[in-house]
C-alpha cells in the first residue's frame, strides 16, 4: 500500500528576532488535582497521547507495540498493532480514523473506526518517521527524522516525500499553524521550519544553539510554541519568525511535549524533573510536581473534559507506565453564611437620649468562601445608633457572593435621664439604693404594675471580676417602685451583708415601646463601706 508523488520543494532560511525572557517570579496558580492510571501492559512506554473523536484519549505504547485507549473515568483498553517488531511512536486525529508513526519500522499506521489497521511504508528506507499530524488539506503530514525530510500520506493511502532538506535538521514534531502551513521541529539545526501546502520550505532558527526543539502547537495568540528541552525554556515564535523565549523556573526539567489548555494557557511537560508546566500566553509560568519520582512525563494534549491529559514513560519500578490528568481543582461550594460581629451596641446596653454611642460592627466570611458582598447594619458602622427613649433592636445583616445570608441583632434601652446610686454604680451595703429613670414623654400608670413585670425588679449576685458569671439565682428585690408622670422611681433595700460583693438589678417593663429587653444595672458594694445599724 505504498505510492509515492513528487514535491515542489523551496528551501529558505530566514534569521529570527530573539527575544529571551527571565521569569523573575513563579506564578502561584490554581489549585490543580491529578490523577494517574495504570496501564495494563507492564512497561509499555506511552510515548504521544491525542484526544481521540469517540471522546477518549489515545496514546501509544512504543514497547508494548500497541495503541492505548483511555476514557475520561480512567478505563483502559489497548489494541496490538500488527507487524513483526511494531513501535508506535507519534499519534494524531485524522479525518478518517487514528494516525500513528513507526518510527524504527518506517511505517505509517491508521486505525480505522472499525479497528482495522492499516500500514503504509515510507518510500525512503530507515526514514524514522517520528511526528504527525493533520494538515489543512485533509492529508497527515510526517517528518522523517532520520532522513531529513517531510512526508504526506493521504487517506488512499498515497504516500509522498519532500526532498532532503539542506542541513540535517532532523525534523521531528509537526503541527498545523495559524497561517494554513504546517510548523515543525529541526532538533539538530535548533530551528522550526514552515512548509505549505505546495512544499516550499523556510527555516527560522531559535537563537540558541543546541536548544534542541521539541513539541510544538499553534498557541491561542495566532503564534507557534514549542519546548527548547536543551535549553531548559520554552519558545514562541510568530509567523514571521520573531522568537520570544521563557526560561523554565526549574533546571533540567527538559521541556518537551506542549499544547493548548482549556483555560487558554499552554501546558508542558518536563520528563527530567517530573512537572507539569502551564505558560500563559503573556509568558508567566507554573510549574507542578508529579505526586510519583521518575514517572517521566511526555507526550501531553487537552482532553474533551477540560483536564490535560499526558503520559508517564517511567517504567513500573520507579513509578510510570501510567496515564496522567492535570486539572484545575474543582471550585469548593461554599454553603455557608458569614458571621457577624456586633460590638457596639452590646445586647442590654443602656445609655441616656443624646449620648454618643456609636455602632460598631464586622462581617466576615470564612477562609476559602465566595467572599462577601454585603454588610450593612441599622446605621453605617461607626455612625450614632438612636437614642430616644424606649426598646431599641440594631440589626445587620450579610451575605456572600455565594447568595449565603446571616442576620444578627442586639437590643438596648435609653432613658431620657438616669439618677441615683443604681445608676452611679455603687452603694454602701446596707444602705436604700435608688433609681430615678426617665422615660421621656411617656406618661406612667400611677400603678406600677402597668409599668413593670411582675416579680421585677429582681436581683442576683454576679462576679465583681467578671459581672457575666452569676454567683446566686435572681430572687425578687426587696424594692419600693412608684411613679412620678414619666419617671419611674426605685428604693432597693439592701443587705449589709453584701459589703464587699456586687448585685445586679433588673427591671422588666411592660409599657409599649420598652418591651423586649431588660434594664439591667450593676451596683457593687465596696469591702469597707457598710452602713452601720
Amino acid at each position: 500500500m505504498v505510492r509515492s508523488a513528487p514535491f515542489r520543494t523551496v528551501l529558505a532560511l530566514t534569521l529570527a528576532t530573539v527575544l529571551v525572557v527571565g521569569i523573575t517570579s513563579l506564578a502561584a496558580g490554581a489549585e490543580v488535582v491529578v490523577n494517574e492510571y495504570d496501564i495494563p501492559t507492564p512497561d509499555a512506554l506511552p510515548h504521544a497521547i491525542a484526544a481521540g473523536p469517540d471522546g477518549a484519549m489515545w496514546f501509544t505504547e512504543n514497547l508494548a507495540g500497541a495503541l492505548g485507549r483511555v476514557d475520561m473515568a480512567g478505563g483502559m483498553t489497548e489494541t496490538p498493532v500488527p507487524g513483526t517488531s511494531p513501535d508506535p511512536t507519534a499519534i494524531a486525529v485524522g479525518s478518517d480514523g487514528i494516525w500513528f508513526t513507526e518510527r524504527f519500522a518506517d511505517l505509517l499506521g491508521r486505525l480505522a473506526p472499525d479497528g482495522t489497521v492499516d500500514l503504509f511504508a515510507t518510500p525512503s528506507a530507515a526514514a524514522g518517521p517520528t511526528g504527525i499530524a493533520l494538515g489543512p488539506d485533509g492529508a497527515m503530514w510526517f517528518t522523517e527524522r532520520a532522513v531529513h525530510r517531510i512526508g504526506r500520506v493521504t487517506a488512499d493511502g498515497t504516500v509522498s516525500e519532500l526532498p532532503v532538506i539542506a542541513g540535517s535538521p532532523g525534523p521531528t514534531d509537526i503541527t498545523p499553524g495559524p497561517d494554513g502551513a504546517m510548523w515543525f521541529t529541526e532538533q539538530r539545526t535548533s530551528a522550526i521550519g514552515r512548509v505549505t501546502m505546495q512544499g516550499d520550505i523556510t527555516a527560522f532558527p531559535v537563537g540558541l544553539a543546541g536548544a534542541a526543539p521539541s513539541g510544538i502547537v499553534a498557541g491561542p495568540d495566532g503564534a507557534l510554541w514549542f519546548g527548547l528541552k536543551a535549553a531548559g525554556s520554552i519558545g514562541r515564535m510568530t509567523t514571521d519568525g520573531s522568537v520570544t523565549i521563557y526560561p523554565v523556573p526549574t533546571v533540567g526539567g527538559n521541556p518537551s511535549g506542549i499544547t493548548v489548555g482549556s483555560d487558554g494557557a499552554l501546558w508542558f511537560t518536563e520528563p527530567a524533573t517530573d512537572i507539569i508546566g502551564r505558560i500563559t500566553t503573556d509568558g508567566a509560568i507554573t510549574e507542578h510536581q508529579l505526586p510519583n519520582v521518575g514517572s517521566s512525563p511526555f507526550g501531553i494534549a487537552a482532553g474533551p473534559d477540560g483536564g490535560v491529559w499526558f503520559t508517564e514513560g517511567g517504567n513500573n519500578v520507579i513509578g510510570g507506565n501510567r496515564i496522567g490528568r492535570i486539572a484545575e481543582a474543582p471550585a469548593r461550594r461554599d454553603t455557608t453564611a458569614p458571621t457577624i460581629l456586633v460590638t457596639a451596641p452590646a445586647d442590654g446596653t443602656i445609655v441616656t437620649t443624646g449620648s454618643p454611642l456609636l455602632a460598631d460592627f464586622a462581617c466576615a466570611d470564612e477562609p476559602g468562601g465566595s467572599g462577601l458582598s454585603a454588610c450593612a447594619g441599622t446605621v453605617d458602622d461607626g455612625v450614632a445608633v438612636a437614642t430616644d427613649p424606649g426598646a431599641h433592636v440594631f440589626e445587620v445583616t450579610a451575605a456572600d457572593v455565594a447568595g449565603n445570608a446571616s442576620r444578627a441583632s442586639t437590643s438596648y434601652l435609653a432613658f431620657s435621664s438616669l439618677s441615683g446610686s443604681v445608676a452611679a454604680g455603687s452603694e454602701r451595703a446596707g444602705m436604700w439604693a435608688t433609681l430615678e429613670a426617665g422615660m421621656g414623654s411617656t406618661r406612667l400608670p400611677k400603678d406600677v404594675s402597668g409599668v413593670l413585670a411582675a416579680g421585677y425588679p429582681r436581683t442576683q449576685e454576679v462576679s465583681c471580676a467578671d459581672p457575666s458569671v452569676a454567683l446566686g439565682a435572681p430572687v425578687a428585690a426587696d424594692a419600693r417602685s412608684m411613679t412620678r408622670l414619666s419617671d419611674l422611681v426605685v428604693r432597693w433595700r439592701t443587705e449589709r451583708a453584701w459589703a464587699g460583693t456586687c448585685h445586679t438589678l433588673t427591671l422588666r417593663f411592660v409599657v409599649p415601646g420598652w418591651t423586649g429587653v431588660d434594664a439591667t444595672f450593676l451596683v457593687r458594694f465596696p469591702a469597707d463601706a457598710a452602713a452601720k445599724r
